[in-house]
């Protein structure tokens, strides 16, 4: 069973060595062959090209087989050090992410549970912000900001005067046109509404609102201004819509958390359980 077991795994190299030897001497061992077996075989056209072709197979089989052995046995080797426990930095790194989400996930459902037993999650301290009169912080995470509007956008129009022959002037108006068109287009395609200011920032989450730290400032987004909310827990991503100020965009790991306090705030307790965007929490 152990040699089975061995042989699986070592066999994505072992074979493609072995490929690449048969690759190189049975060519050869067959052109020979038909040298000694078949008359005038070098001398005719056929023969040396035939001969050609297994020299050439003789010759790229082992570089072939030799890189995938390399490919393979370097795949069984990472497999073999991640089975003992050693990864390299990036692996390291990737399973702590995996970690992270997972905690926060967990965490998430653990902070719904403790609010549909209607206790109060523990209170966090908040030295960079004045809380309002009864405004009670609950949580400090990380998070991908963005807002969503279009803006104005000035653009310049490339006008010359050209003179001297007729293709000359009608060349530079051509081209005057395409530049003009170009730029007219860029100018559209930056004034669009569409999501800006991606950065990461810093969330807090109280009993009143949401606050990030975005752009060197503390912006407030308070639940009792909210117009909208959008949970999507499956992409990590919440969208938050307000009366009277752009749409908020938060991504990542955390989002589960910021959307369970801002569904209970926005929508009430029954919400908890009724929302479809908490649904993944079940």
């Amino acid at each position: 069973m152990k040699q089975t077991t061995a042989w699986r795994r070592h066999r994505p190299w072992i074979l493609p060595i072995t490929l690449g030897i048969a690759g190189y001497f049975l060519p050869l061992v067959g052109l020979s062959l038909l040298q000694q077996t078949v008359k005038g075989w070098s001398e005719s056209i056929e023969g040396a090209l035939t001969t050609l072709l297994l020299v050439l197979l003789a010759l790229a089989a082992p570089v072939v087989f030799a890189v995938f052995a390399i490919r393979n046995g370097y795949r069984c080797f990472r497999a073999w050090r991640r089975a003992k426990g050693k990864y390299t930095k990036k692996e390291v790194r990737t399973l702590e992410l995996a970690t992270q989400a997972s905690n926060a996930w967990e965490n998430a459902r653990g902070l719904r549970s403790t609010l549909l037993a209607r206790q109060v999650p523990p209170v966090i301290t908040v030295w960079g912000i004045v809380p309002n009169h009864g405004e009670a912080f609950f949580l400090d995470a990380p998070a991908e900001y963005a807002r969503f509007y279009g803006q104005d956008v000035t653009y310049w129009q490339r006008g010359g005067v050209y003179i001297g022959r007729p293709s000359f002037v009608a060349l530079g108006l051509v081209a005057d046109s395409v530049s003009n068109s170009a730029a007219r287009r860029n100018a559209e395609a930056l004034a669009r509404e569409q999501w800006r200011e991606w950065q990461v920032s810093r969330v807090f989450v109280s009993n009143q609102r949401i606050v990030c730290s975005a752009g060197g400032r503390n912006l407030s987004f308070y639940f009792n201004a909210t117009s909208g909310l959008y949970a999507d827990l499956a992409s990590n991503t919440l969208v938050v819509e307000f009366e009277s100020a752009e749409p908020l965009m938060l991504h990542g790991i955390y989002v589960a958390q910021i959307a369970v306090l801002a569904i209970l705030n926005t929508h009430g307790e029954k919400a908890l359980i009724d929302h479809p965007g908490l649904a993944p929490l079940n």
